[in-house]
């Protein structure tokens, strides 16, 4: 198995239906969206209005609703579809329901201010500039101790799927666009740490790059950006992965909309040579020294070579299977070292000499870039 793998390594009853329901004040909080979208919406009167009756049927129904919620919270034996107006707003403003079942990020309800921001204005050129040195200090670092380097500005859901939101929105954010003009026309790096969103949009598996209600990204988006990390240190996967087993998950940024759990659906992929060689992941002991740093160490993997990967939460850990940027890459390589701080740390790099160090930063996070 091991060499056919590294061969493959290149109510209310008295209310008048009619008019609808009053919008709640939850849904008002959120931005009036949702109240004016309850107000569009032609409600169909119910042919029994649905009311306690004398034996409390209804407070017995909630209570074996709150059961089955209970308990198959992390698993449910079944699920079923339900239709929503597009543009609902979640009460805590974080998201929109946009298309085709797909929830995109917002603030407050609102398109985020980073799509909006005047690009001559001098605190972008700020921004800008000082991506520019922490790029060529990282570029520079790689080249003093002679290791590959690579990395990206993660795009954002609703960067990414654009179209699915209920409102227009110009795409790129006019700092992604800057900074990629400065890495590809001044600094040269574009093939190392060019953003992936061409790459994305480009790919005809587009909405499957993103899980429906959660920001993060499914196991073919994580397998998609595995790949390209692996292209730009010069290497290609030549195996063939297919996605075909349908897993149940609990997404959290479902329970914003409807204050009970919500569940979406992910395709994970089930071969054999990929499940054998991530078998071999094993954690290590924590290195001596340096907060926040952890290793992961597989015998079985076909690659012979240490990575630094660091930077955004959503990389994840190996545990945490194929949604997660880690597993793959623990899958991959014979050592794994992974740190979700933003930061690039020169001395762990001296200490664990890696073959190469990979970034992945959020978009959301751009306006703050780290110190090093």
């Amino acid at each position: 198995m091991l060499s056919n793998l590294k061969a493959f390594f290149k109510t209310n009853p008295h209310q008048d239906h009619t008019q609808g329901p009053p919008p709640a004040a939850g849904v008002v909080d959120a931005g009036g969206a949702n109240a004016f979208l309850a107000q569009a919406v032609q409600f169909v009167p119910p042919v029994v209005p649905f009311a306690p009756d004398d034996n409390g049927q209804t407070r017995r129904t909630n209570r074996a609703n709150e059961a089955l919620l209970h308990e198959t919270a992390n698993a449910p034996v079944a699920v079923a579809s339900l239709l929503f107006p597009v543009g609902l707003v979640a009460g805590d403003g974080a998201g929109r329901l946009g298309y085709e079942g797909f929830v995109l990020p917002t603030e407050g309800g609102a398109v985020p201010e980073r799509y909006d921001v005047d690009p001559r204005s001098v605190t972008m050129h700020a921004t800008v500039a000082r991506w520019r040195d922490i790029l060529l200090r990282r570029a520079d670092s790689a080249n003093q101790l002679m290791f590959g380097f690579a990395g990206t500005i993660l795009p954002d859901k609703l960067t990414c799927l654009v179209e699915l939101f209920p409102e227009p929105v110009v795409v790129p954010p006019p700092l992604i666009a800057a900074l990629d003009a400065v890495v590809v026309e001044e600094l040269g790096l574009a093939s190392a740490v060019e953003s992936v969103l061409p790459a994305f949009r480009a790919d005809p598996r587009l909405k499957e790059l993103y899980r429906r209600i959660d920001p993060g990204l499914t196991p073919y988006g994580t397998w998609r950006l595995f790949q390209i990390f692996v292209g730009r240190l010069g290497m290609s996967v030549g195996i063939g992965v297919n996605f075909t087993v349908r897993k149940l998950v609990r997404p959290l940024a479902g329970d914003g909309f409807f204050d009970v759990p919500m569940f979406e659906e992910i395709y994970e992929t089930e071969s054999a040579i990929l499940l054998r060689a991530a078998s071999g992941i094993e954690a290590q002991p924590d290195p001596l020294g340096y907060e926040g740093w952890r290793i992961w160490r597989n015998e079985q993997a076909p690659v012979d070579h240490v990575i630094l990967l660091y930077g955004d939460p959503l990389i994840g850990l190996p545990e945490q299977g194929q949604t997660a940027l880690a597993w793959w890459f623990a899958t991959f390589f014979r050592e794994v070292h992974i740190s979700h701080k933003m930061r690039y740390d020169h001395g762990y790099a001296i200490d664990h000499p890696p073959f190469a160090a990979i970034f992945v930063h959020p978009e959301a996070a751009m306006e703050g870039p780290p110190l090093s």
